[in-house]
């Protein structure tokens, strides 16, 4: 069963980004590359803010929202972007309709209008608004 108060306190012992540290499925499994970028705008956290800097409200904010991004995502059948993801009826799902950050750099965040930009980050790409991304690895406050 998932601890929530274990969880936090192995994110915050991490040296990492907390994109790269959610999407480690040793920590927490089922997080890909969209869900995490979903949740942490959402949370709001810059994708490169070190765990070890996380006050537990964060974290606590933060999988808040990865549940809510994942349940969503479900009820909609997924995110599909191609013919290889779809249901054994094969339906595509629809949750790509609901993206605010993923897919949509170069748009203005739904949030603070600024420009979402995508940045290289380890072997991935991240996305954020421009807002987020000036003040790298610091809580974003638009909400």
């Amino acid at each position: 069963m998932f601890d929530p108060a274990e969880f936090t306190a192995r994110i915050r012992k991490r040296q990492t980004g907390v994109k790269r540290a959610i999407l480690d499925q040793t920590l927490i499994s089922g997080v890909g590359n969209i869900y995490a970028d979903e949740s942490l705008w959402r949370t709001p956290l810059h994708y490169a803010r070190s765990t070890r800097l996380l006050r537990p409200r964060e974290v606590e904010s933060l999988l808040v929202h990865i549940g809510d991004v994942m349940r969503e995502a479900l009820a909609q059948g997924g995110t599909s972007f191609d013919a290889l993801y779809v249901n054994v009826n094969g339906n595509s799902g629809y949750f790509d309709r609901s993206l605010k950050v993923y897919g949509q750099q170069g748009k203005p965040c739904p949030r603070c209008g600024t420009e979402v930009v995508r940045e290289a980050h380890e072997p991935r790409l991240a996305l954020s608004a421009r807002a987020v991304s000036d003040r790298r690895g610091e809580v974003a406050k638009l909400i």
